[in-house]
């Protein structure tokens, strides 16, 4: 191989090697930019995660509440009916003294009825 040849050779291996490490610092430039892509995209899903889970715990904590609330409610739906029972069955105790009384009262009524019309205006017995 002469000089001339081993020269070209030489320049073409330098040139093609210059082209490479070229390319290899492209190709690293881009490998960074992707991880630096892939490192946001990653910061970004744990931020949304983290903003899941906290919705996730007061919708939680939320829905203990309002359990809470609504067995207190039952609670006072049942006090509530049970208060009703005992009203509804008073009334029914005072409707029947009522009727009682109605019924003593018309006797009474009767009783003196025919006293006075038995014994008349001044006390006296008619007959």
């Amino acid at each position: 191989m002469t000089n001339d040849e081993f020269e070209k050779k030489m320049e073409f291996i330098v040139d093609h090697q210059a082209k490479s490490v070229a390319k290899i610092g492209q190709l690293e430039d881009i490998v960074a930019r992707l991880a630096n892509a892939s490192l946001k995209r990653l910061e970004d899903t744990a931020e949304k995660i983290a903003a899941l889970v906290d919705s996730q715990i007061r919708l939680t904590d939320f829905q203990a509440l309002t359990n809470e609330h609504l067995k207190n409610t039952d609670e006072k739906i049942v006090a509530l009916v049970d208060s009703q029972i005992r009203l509804t069955e008073s009334q029914a105790r005072t409707d029947e003294q009522a009727r009682r009384t109605d019924e003593n009262l018309r006797s009474l009524i009767a009783l003196v009825d025919r006293y006075f019309t038995k014994e008349g205006r001044n006390g006296e017995s008619q007959g």
